[in-house]
């Protein structure tokens, strides 16, 4: 197993759980270096993955599909906060000479996705994401794909970092107590980051998003 860490931020303040994560590895950076910047998660985490995805119905949703290009056509990055500001997930790469561009554009490693639910949920039409879109994938389904796209062999001197979670609280399935819900969308992903850690990965970063 890799080295896991966790410290605990709002949805909202991804500028102050930058921060925190900056403090976090100022006592080890100087004995550690990392090569790539490899990010899994929601929109605490996205660093602009709508801007690749768009023209194309991103979320298929009517509403907040010509929103998101609105936003992109006036020099918007695609990501959950404004132009000229950056995520925390980019803050956090930059401390280390790396860059956290969105996985589906060039040179990306970046696979979170706003909406992304910890896991897919049978109930809700096996969709991993808030959004109505079945081709968005979950977190762990973000871990899967990465596995794949390296054939298995996670960079082992990658600095990885998911935040997740905080988009279950609003699709808890019928029939199920959210306590339960939650217990299992968490032990998927606690499965995933296990993954990801047995295929290589050594350096984690697990952000508490319920802070």
């Amino acid at each position: 197993m890799g080295d896991t860490m966790s410290f605990a931020h709002g949805g909202a303040a991804r500028l102050v759980a930058g921060v925190v994560a900056l403090i976090v590895f100022s006592f080890s950076a100087s004995a550690q270096s990392y090569n790539q910047f490899v990010g899994f998660g929601d929109s605490t985490v996205d660093s602009g993955w709508w801007k690749a995805a768009l023209p194309g119905n991103a979320t298929q949703n009517p509403n907040k599909d010509p929103l998101i290009a609105n936003s992109i056509a006036q020099g918007g990055t695609g990501a959950p906060v404004g132009a000229g500001y950056l995520m925390n997930s980019q803050l956090l790469a930059s401390y280390f000479g790396l860059s956290a561009v969105p996985a589906n554009q060039p040179g990306g490693s970046n696979y979170a996705i706003s909406g992304a639910l910890d896991a897919a949920v049978a109930g809700n039409g096996n969709a991993g994401n808030a959004n109505p879109n079945p081709s968005l994938p979950s977190t762990v389904q973000q871990i899967a794909n990465y596995l794949v796209s390296v054939g298995g062999h996670a960079n082992p001197n990658a600095l990885y970092y998911v935040s997740s979670g905080g988009n279950d609280l609003k699709v808890a399935p019928i029939g199920q107590t959210l306590a339960e819900y939650l217990t299992g969308q968490a032990t998927l992903l606690a499965n995933a980051i296990a993954s990801l850690q047995a295929a290589g990965a050594k350096y984690t970063v697990v952000a508490d998003s319920h802070g």
